[in-house]
């Protein structure tokens, strides 16, 4: 849960001896951590900063070195892609046995795991409840699937332009999520290196998709040349928390907080490192019943995220 002191938060940017530049109509509200270096107005790609004001909000300085995800979470996940399961888990190969179009399994009993040592492709199926999807070579989610409360672990996830529903998918390589896509809350998009990932992994958000809930990217032994990166594309909303340990690309809107080690804008012409243009960082239109990761390690206390069945 965020604690209340967390619940103001905006943007939490590393100290790596570089100011925040922003440009075009960018907006940041709320509490700012940032790096000693501070913020200024630039002008990039034609576009100079166009806001009334660099920060509409209490600014404090950042550190070095991010607060750290739940290694418990980390370890967790990373168990999921190895093919970890409990004794009393019901695991089903789909490839030897045809998968049901729909299933319903309730959260009062043990996980039900769909496994596959290839690909899976899902294609007007529903699934709902305490579901979860393992593959080893990556899992493929078309728009005409319903999926509600269901959990997805592969190298490589591929959600399709205009899907709708409430997952959690975990990736080590690859997580790319179409555009005009809408993830219900509480969904969470993570990405997560391994020993197996290639040297940059990558989460993308396409043009147009709207997230409710937590968006991520974790490694534990930083490389400067091999950083996981979320690129947020132009018009992609994200309503909740945005966390990368790496770098991120926005061109979209986050209502509610970013906290990342380096902000990478990519364009048609160039690359500029902490810039802003034309984003929004506004944590004042995040719903103060938002329930997300304790980022910060400031909250002790436990709330209610969705009730489940």
């Amino acid at each position: 849960a965020l604690s209340k002191e967390d619940q103001g938060l905006s943007l939490y940017l590393a100290d790596l001896d570089m100011p925040l530049s922003l440009c075009g109509n960018s907006l940041l509200k709320g509490k700012c951590y940032l790096p000693k270096a501070g913020i200024k107005r630039a002008y990039i790609e034609g576009e100079s900063f166009t806001g009334e004001k660099l920060i509409d909000g209490q600014v404090k300085e950042s550190v070095r070195t991010l607060p750290l995800l739940s290694t418990e979470m980390i370890r967790h996940i990373k168990g999921e892609f190895s093919g970890q399961h409990g004794e009393n888990d019901s695991v089903i190969n789909i490839d030897r046995q045809a998968a049901t179009d729909t299933i319903r399994h309730s959260f009062l009993n043990h996980p039900l795991y769909l496994y596959s040592p290839g690909v899976i492709i899902l294609d007007k199926i529903f699934y709902s409840g305490n579901i979860i999807i393992v593959s080893e070579k990556g899992v493929k989610v078309l728009a005409g699937s319903s999926l509600e409360d269901i959990l997805i672990y592969a190298p490589r996830i591929e959600i399709e332009d205009n899907f709708e529903g409430s997952l959690q998918a975990f990736a080590s390589d690859t997580l790319l999520i179409g555009e005009h896509c809408k993830l219900n809350y509480p969904s969470v998009a993570g990405l997560v290196r391994t020993s197996t990932s290639p040297d940059k992994p990558c989460l993308i958000v396409g043009e147009e998709s709207k997230i409710s809930g937590v968006v991520f990217a974790f490694e534990e032994n930083m490389d400067i040349k091999k950083q996981v990166q979320i690129i947020l594309k132009e018009k992609s909303e994200v309503r909740g928390q945005v966390y990368s340990n790496g770098l991120v690309d926005l061109k979209g809107s986050i209502f509610g907080s970013l906290v990342c080690n380096k902000i990478m804008l990519s364009t048609p012409s160039a690359v500029y490192e902490n810039h802003l243009l034309n984003a929004t960082i506004d944590n004042s239109k995040l719903s103060r019943d938002f329930t997300g990761i304790n980022l910060l390690g400031l909250s002790k206390n436990k709330e209610i995220v969705k009730c489940l069945n």
